[in-house]
C-alpha cells in the first residue's frame, strides 16, 4: 500500500467513524476561543498535507516522518499567527488513527510527527499545547530567560544543502541565511552579532527597503561572530557562532517549554542531546546538526588522560562556556594540566575569549618560565580577539580542510 493510500484509508476511517472525544470537541465553544477551526468531512477527506519541511534530515529522522506520516489526520487548522515582514503561520491538529484517543498539535503543518505536541482528548489539554507557543507581543532578549549552548560541528566537516541542488555545501553567512529561508522553523531573516535584539518589524516594509535595512542588520561585532534568527512559533533566538574559524556552536534563548515530553521522547527515539524544556522550533531548526552541551563535554573531560584528546575537548569546551562565568570557573582546574605544552595551548584558549582574570591568575602559578613571560607580555599588551568571521560567503572553511558529509565528531 502506498503512502497516499494509508494516508486516504485513515481519513475515510475518521470520517466514517469519529471518535465520541472528538464529535464533543467540535460541539464545544472552547477551540473556537483558541482560534481553531475545525474541518468538515470533505476537507478531511480531500487533505493532502504535503510532506515537504525544508528540514535537512538525518535518515533515522526521515525514516520516521515516511513511516508515521501517512496514518495522521488533519482534523483542524488555527490559530493563525504573525511571522516577519506581514507573512503569517497556521497551526493544525492531527489524530493518529492507530492511538485515535487524543489531537496532537503541529505548530505548522510542515513540522515532523516527533515534534507534534499531545494534546489530549479535552479543550484544557489544547490549551496546555498551544503553551508558550505563538506569543503576543513577541519576546525581547530581556524577557526570554533561558539560555541552552550546544557544539554543532567543525567547520568544513558540517554544512547545508543548497537550496537550489540541493547538494550539501560548507557553511556561510549566505549558505545559512538560504537554508533558514526554506525552513519552516524559523522567520525569514537574521542579524548579525552587533545586534542585541530581533531588528526586524512585524508590520509589511517594502522589499527593497528591508533588504537595504538587512545589510546594517548582519554586521558583526569584535569576538565571536553570529547569526541569528528568531524562531517562528516560540518566539526564541537561535544563535550559531562560530569561534576561532573552525567550530560551530548554537545558543537558544528561549522560554522553557510546558511540554517537555516532546523532546524527552525524541531524544530517546533519535540518541540527541537536546535539552527538555527547549520548544520545539528551536529543536526543529537544528535538526541535521549536533547539539552537545557543556555538561557532556565535563563529564568527558573528568575522566580524560590523554593530552590531545584533552584539547580538543577543552577548546569546545571552553566555546561552550562563552559568556557564562560559572561554566568558565568549572573548567579552571583544566587549565593547570602538569604538561606545559598543554598549559600553553590552553593559555591561547583563555586570550582568544578575552578571559584576563583567568590568565593574571595562571601567571602567577605558572613554572615554566618562557610561559611565563608570554603571560605577562599578553597580559600588558592586552588581550585581541581571534575568531575570523567565517560567515562571510566562502570563508566556511581552511583550504586545507576536506568538507565530508558525513564524518563523526571526534
Amino acid at each position: 500500500m502506498t503512502k497516499i493510500e494509508k494516508a486516504r484509508g485513515a481519513a475515510a476511517r475518521l470520517v466514517e467513524s469519529p471518535p465520541g472525544w472528538l464529535e464533543r470537541l467540535r460541539a464545544d465553544e472552547g477551540p473556537v476561543a483558541l482560534g481553531v477551526t475545525w474541518l468538515d468531512a470533505a476537507a478531511i477527506s480531500d487533505e493532502e498535507d504535503g510532506v515537504f519541511d525544508g528540514i535537512m534530515h538525518t535518515e533515522a529522522t526521515a525514516e520516521y516522518v515516511r513511516e508515521h506520516r501517512p496514518h495522521m489526520v488533519r482534523v483542524a487548522s488555527g490559530p493563525q499567527y504573525a511571522g516577519m515582514n506581514g507573512l503569517e503561520g497556521e497551526a493544525a491538529w492531527y489524530v493518529d488513527m492507530r492511538r485515535p484517543e487524543r489531537l496532537l498539535l503541529a505548530p505548522s503543518s510542515s513540522y515532523p510527527p516527533f515534534l507534534w505536541i499531545p494534546a489530549g482528548d479535552t479543550v484544557d489539554g489544547m490549551r496546555g499545547a498551544l503553551g508558550g507557543l505563538f506569543p503576543s507581543p513577541k519576546p525581547t532578549r530581556v524577557t526570554l530567560p533561558k539560555t541552552a549552548r550546544g557544539f554543532m560541528g567543525y567547520a568544513g566537516q558540517i554544512g547545508v544543502p543548497n537550496v537550489y541542488s540541493g547538494e550539501f555545501v560548507p557553511i556561510d553567512g549566505l549558505e545559512l541565511d538560504r537554508y533558514y529561508t526554506m525552513n519552516t522553523f524559523t522567520e525569514l531573516s537574521s542579524w548579525g552579532s552587533a545586534i542585541i535584539d530581533d531588528p526586524y518589524p512585524d508590520e509589511f516594509v517594502p522589499p527593497i527597503q528591508m533588504m537595504a535595512a538587512a545589510r546594517d542588520f548582519k554586521k558583526q561585532s569584535p569576538g565571536v561572530p553570529a547569526m541569528t534568527w528568531r524562531t517562528a512559533a516560540s518566539g526564541s533566538y537561535l544563535s550559531i557562532e562560530a569561534h576561532q574559524g573552525r567550530l560551530f556552536v548554537a545558543e537558544a534563548r528561549y522560554r522553557p517549554s510546558p511540554n517537555p515530553q516532546v523532546i524527552e521522547e525524541m531524544n530517546a527515539e533519535f540518541g540527541s542531546t537536546f535539552p527538555t524544556d527547549l520548544p520545539v522550533d528551536v529543536v526543529g531548526a537544528l535538526i541535521g546538526f549536533d547539539f552537545r552541551p557543556l555538561d557532556l563535554w565535563e563529564r568527558e573531560l573528568a575522566v580524560e588522560e590523554e593530552p590531545g584528546h584533552i584539547l580538543g575537548k577543552m577548546e569546545i569546551a571552553v566555546a561552550l562556556a562563552h559568556g557564562d562565568l560559572d561554566a568558565v570557573d568549572r573548567l579552571r582546574p583544566y587549565f593547570r594540566h602538569d604538561a606545559p605544552g598543554v598549559r600553553a595551548a590552553l593559555m591561547n584558549f583563555a586570550l582568544a575569549y578575552n578571559l584576563d582574570s583567568l590568565l593574571e591568575e595562571l601567571v602567577l602559578t605558572e613554572t615554566e618560565e618562557e610561559i611565563a613571560e608570554q603571560l605577562h607580555r599578553i597580559l600588558d599588551e592586552g588581550t585581541g580577539n581571534s575568531h575570523p568571521d567565517i560567515f562571510e560567503e566562502g570563508a566556511a572553511w581552511d583550504e586545507d580542510d576536506e568538507f565530508e558529509e558525513d564524518d563523526e565528531d571526534e
